[in-house]
């Protein structure tokens, strides 16, 4: 069958379209449920937001719009929904298929959090949902539909209609042998007009340390990871055909223990002996990380020091379930800014007790730390989490279970409390993104702002200069 994997987000224009490639990569996890769907016998496109970049030559993406044009020559379209804020593009997306009379399969987020929803609320546009990880569920999904008997029934993690009811299948199996699972393909993409390329690849699935505001452990399961031999050779084979400008460990976390140390002297090594110059990236957690690590990250190619910052640290100690106060990580900080890394620190803003003092911390957290980049996103709340719990809708199980079918995503603060996180959102990033390359990166972020004011935002500024 032809079948055409999109990844939908909102349309965006690319105002400087190296810097933006810098850190847009094909997405991982979409791009090895493409490999799988070829190794069976199936012509498979990608459809994200690099790709759609890469074809128009343009500065716009708008992957709805590269879809209407594709559809008609595909059998099915196939989305990820790689978070709940995309539910509504996802839903765009499955009618422009439905429109062409395609089969519509959705899997993602929102399928694995809140089983069944799109089948309940668009029971016309789609014709499976797949929860969990899909390498092994969606092949055999799309063998059904290609049978002349597509009953769906008994497929572990795909549900389905039945005589207008949803019908919930078994959680399929997690995939434990991680090692087994072919290396992501990425030779479809437009190579020679892919510059600067950064690739991605994954170590683990999961994280160890179930951050309440976090849906990693519930989508994920226990950790479980990779080998330090299959990862290295994973990235020498994109090497080998890619010659990429920078590799991005996409895992939730990189664990530093003695297989992630391992992996890094493995890299390296495989820089020195093949004069490869590609910029290695990764997040971790900076109070699990000393100088040793510091300095193997370094010597792999690291350049970037992510580190999570989140809030103050009474909101992080009261309401996100951890502790990780600047004054303990001043010495890791100092020794990070001895040996050339650079420092982006991501903040999540709007949190249910968030108070001016809070935000006047942050400010001066930051101010403090010089970071060169800075990403404050406003707290969403997610099924099956802690904060959820605390903060989620109280109305009864079928509000609990239907939230996202009539908004994007739920926020931790609604209102004027919304409005004010997203004012503090936009002095953030417009106050610590120091290079273009960053402004490019976050930008994305002010379509998402609501629109404020000279005169609200030197307000606001104030407020937080105060003592």
């Amino acid at each position: 069958m032809k079948i055409l994997l999109a990844a939908p987000v909102p349309p965006r224009r690319v105002r400087d379209r190296d810097s933006f490639m810098r850190y847009a990569f094909p997405l991982y996890g979409v791009n090895l449920l493409a490999t799988a769907l070829r190794r069976d016998g199936h012509q498979v496109k990608v459809l994200d937001s690099l790709s759609c970049l890469l074809e128009t030559r343009s500065a716009k993406i708008d992957v709805l719009h590269r879809l209407e044009k594709e559809m008609p020559a595909y059998d099915v379209l196939a989305i990820s929904n790689l978070a709940s804020a995309m539910n509504r593009h996802c839903v765009d997306a499955a009618a422009i298929a439905r429109k062409h009379g395609k089969k519509v399969v959705i899997g993602g987020v929102q399928p694995t959090v809140e089983r069944g929803c799109f089948l309940k609320r668009w029971p016309g546009l789609f014709d499976a949902e797949v929860a969990g990880e899909g390498e092994i569920v969606l092949p055999v999904l799309i063998r059904r539909l290609q049978s002349k008997d597509p009953r769906l029934a008994g497929l572990e993690g795909v549900s389905f209609l039945r005589d207008g009811k949803v019908e919930i299948a078994k959680k399929a199996r997690r995939i434990d042998a991680l090692d087994a699972l072919p290396g992501a393909d990425y030779s479809a993409y437009d190579v020679p007009h892919w510059k600067p390329r950064t690739v991605a690849v994954n170590m683990t699935r999961g994280c160890p340390y179930r951050c309440p505001f976090c849906s990693s452990s519930f989508l994920w399961g226990k950790l479980r990871r990779r080998g330090a031999d299959s990862v290295a050779g994973e990235i020498e084979r994109l090497c080998s055909a890619l010659k990429p400008d920078k590799i991005y460990i996409d895992d939730d976390n990189f664990i530093v223990d003695k297989e992630g140390l391992e992996l890094l002297a493995r890299i390296k090594d495989l820089r020195r002996r093949e004069g490869y110059d590609f910029e290695l990236l990764i997040r971790t957690r900076l109070d699990k990380a000393g100088p040793r690590f510091l300095d193997a990250y370094k010597s792999a190619g690291g350049r970037v020091l992510e580190l999570g910052l989140e809030s103050s640290e009474r909101l992080r100690r009261k309401v996100l379930g951890g502790k990780l106060p600047t004054r303990d990580i001043q010495d890791k900080l100092a020794h990070a800014r001895r040996i050339g890394l650079k420092l982006y620190v991501f903040l999540m803003l709007g949190i249910p007790t968030e108070t001016l003092d809070d935000l006047r911390e942050i400010w001066r957290d930051l101010k403090a730390l010089d970071p060169e980049g800075v990403r404050p996103s406003i707290l969403h709340l997610y099924p099956n989490t802690p904060l959820w719990e605390s903060f989620g809708p109280k109305d009864g199980n079928a509000s609990r279970r239907s939230w996202a079918l009539d908004q994007d995503c739920l926020t931790g603060v609604q209102g004027a409390d919304l409005r004010r996180a997203r004012l503090f959102q936009r002095v953030f990033t417009e106050r610590f993104n120091k290079s273009a390359m960053t402004r490019e990166l976050y930008g994305e972020q002010h379509a998402a702002m609501a629109s404020f004011s000279k005169a609200e935002i030197r307000r606001a500024v104030a407020l937080l200069e105060a003592r």
